[in-house]
């Protein structure tokens, strides 16, 4: 009976310790005890999950041509929390559909807009570019209307249909919307998008927003310097985050799908570890030396 109501709460079968104090506990109720360890165990978002997943289109390769790896698995861990923490429906699909947008949005919300960016994608080489553009952002319609409205908007985008309460007009004005993202048409076959952002270990994540805190101050004095200077390391902000860098960069858990708010061409590195690329959205972009 254990075996059973855990593999059905969590996927998981019981671990032995709570299997053994399941079989230990001789009061009347064990039963409904051991079913709320099971609920309130990290495991138990996971299956729940799973549902939503499937209809938000995840997935850890892009779907299309070569269907490489991709770096989006920070997306499918926030949903796991918002499960886990019994989130409020309407604050669940406002930060997927736009956390991005949310006045001083944080970086689980921006996290959490990955929900956009599950689309498949390709690297075919005789791709039309504004093709795959339309295509990516009638997907977006379709899985929003889809998942949210309970509506199969993809007949409107053709013409109207005298029975259906979506006319074509709808959908291009939801696509619209849709349609103002940094993703290329070209996935280049690569694991993260050329807009992507920096997601510290929780273990180091105050000392990252400590470090960027401090860019505004230290990008003010690195445009005092003459060009030369900068370029030769001259600035503290280049140092403070080289140093950083060397010190913390295997401890970060990945970088993540989510388009930053900043423009730039991001942080780079080379060394032993490989390119490390990091764009800091709060203030910009700088060039690091190598880690």
């Amino acid at each position: 009976m254990a075996r059973r109501v855990a593999l059905h709460l969590t996927g998981l079968p019981p671990s032995p310790r709570m299997l053994a104090a399941f079989l230990a506990d001789k009061r009347p109720g064990a039963y409904e005890r051991l079913v709320d360890r099971l609920l309130a165990s990290p495991a138990a978002a996971e299956p729940r999950t799973r549902f939503w997943l499937d209809a938000a289109r995840y997935g850890d390769t892009h779907g299309m041509h070569l269907d490489n790896y991709r770096e989006i698995w920070p997306y499918r861990d926030w949903v796991i929390r918002a499960f886990a923490a019994n989130m409020p429906f309407d604050q669940f699909v406002i930060e997927q559909v736009a956390g991005d947008l949310l006045p001083r949005a944080t970086l689980d919300q921006r996290v959490a807009t990955g929900f956009g960016r599950c689309n498949v994608s390709t690297a075919e080489g005789g791709l039309i570019p504004e093709e795959m553009n339309v295509r990516y952002m009638v997907d977006r319609v379709e899985t929003v209307s889809t998942v949210f409205m309970g509506l199969t908007a993809r007949c409107a985008g053709c013409h109207d249909h005298k029975y259906d309460p979506l006319k074509q007009r709808d959908f291009y004005r939801l696509a619209a919307f849709f349609n103002n993202t940094t993703q290329p048409p070209n996935d280049g076959n690569q694991k993260e998008p050329l807009r992507w952002a920096l997601l510290p270990s929780a273990e180091h994540e105050a000392e990252w927003t400590s470090c960027r805190a401090c860019g505004p101050t230290l990008l003010a004095e690195k445009g005092r310097r003459p060009d030369a200077q900068v370029r030769r390391g001259g600035s503290r902000l280049t140092d403070v985050l080289s140093r950083w860098f060397r010190r913390r960069v295997r401890c970060f858990r990945t970088r993540f799908d989510a388009p930053p708010a900043a423009r730039g061409g991001g942080l780079r590195g080379s060394g032993r570890l490989g390119p490390i690329r990091v764009e800091i959205v709060e203030f910009g972009s700088v060039t690091v030396p190598g880690v």
